[in-house]
């Protein structure tokens, strides 16, 4: 599998469970629920011991990571402006991290044509995804990759 494939596999990995971990957060030992979010390096680190992420993939997947939840509060509402009658809440947490993970890529990655990106995303729907995953993906992360090359 290509080094930079399975990074934003891994990438995808992590977001998803930081949002599931950020959902729902941790109960204490006396039944209360924790307000503090965890911190997305920590739920990185314990993905990466867990799943034993080779060294070379560590560095690309936690770039993207760190890049996506620094970038969440402007990438959202791109995407819902190019998601025509869905709010990104209403979306499957799937597909919500791939968009989130693909415009990110888009938008940071100059040194990546946008058509790999929008493949990559594309295909890690299909692995993760909805049978109607894949298509939404694509059709949403092209009108990002169009809007930017028209700006």
């Amino acid at each position: 599998m290509n080094t930079r494939h399975f990074a934003r596999q891994v990438a995808f990995q992590i977001l998803y469970e930081w949002e599931m971990v950020d959902r729902n957060p941790p109960v204490d030992s006396v039944g209360l629920r924790s307000e503090t979010r965890i911190p997305p390096h920590r739920v990185a680190k314990s993905h990466f011991e867990h799943f034993q992420v080779p060294k070379r993939v560590q560095a690309f997947a936690l770039e993207l990571v760190e890049g996506v939840i620094t970038s969440i509060q402007t990438i959202d509402p791109q995407l819902e402006t190019l998601s025509t009658n869905w709010k990104l809440n209403r979306m499957s947490a799937v597909d919500r991290n791939l968009l989130r993970l693909g415009a990110y890529e888009i938008i940071e990655f100059s040194d990546i044509p946008p058509a790999v990106t929008i493949n990559e995303m594309v295909e890690l729907a299909k692995q993760f995804g909805a049978e109607d995953s894949a298509p939404f993906i694509n059709g949403i992360l092209d009108k990002l990759a169009q809007s930017r090359k028209s700006a």
